[in-house]
């Protein structure tokens, strides 16, 4: 499996390397080495990331170039909102009051994005 597909699949979902690697129970140093082809996956393994990444073990192995999706941004943004939620426990209030303003700024770009796609099909 080349390993470009994997990093290619995880940032069209906006995955960090770290999510990834705790999805497979793996070190963030190992996916980066899975990410370069250096280090091998397992079956178990392989379908945990078609899992993660919504697509068949075929299209998880295939040597096809992942496009650019048209949800990127928006998987992208989930990223963010993620990272985000996680890092909330650790901080103050003021700090949190002013991440859930940002937090609902993402949700309405994501609304206004997922307006204009369906008017334009």
């Amino acid at each position: 499996m080349n390993g470009e597909k994997i990093r290619q699949l995880r940032r069209n979902k906006g995955y960090s390397q770290e999510v990834v690697a705790e999805h497979l129970g793996v070190s963030q140093s190992t996916l980066a080495r899975m990410e370069m082809s250096s280090a091998k996956l397992d079956g178990d393994q392989l379908v945990a990331l078609s899992k993660l990444f919504e697509c068949s073990l075929d299209e998880l192995l295939s040597n096809t170039k992942v496009e650019f999706s048209n949800n990127t941004f928006k998987n992208q943004c989930a990223g963010y909102v993620e990272k985000i939620v996680n890092c909330q426990k650790e901080l103050y209030e003021e700090q949190i009051n002013f991440l859930k303003k940002e937090l609902t700024v993402l949700k309405e770009m994501i609304q206004i994005i997922a307006q204009g796609k369906q008017k334009n099909s």
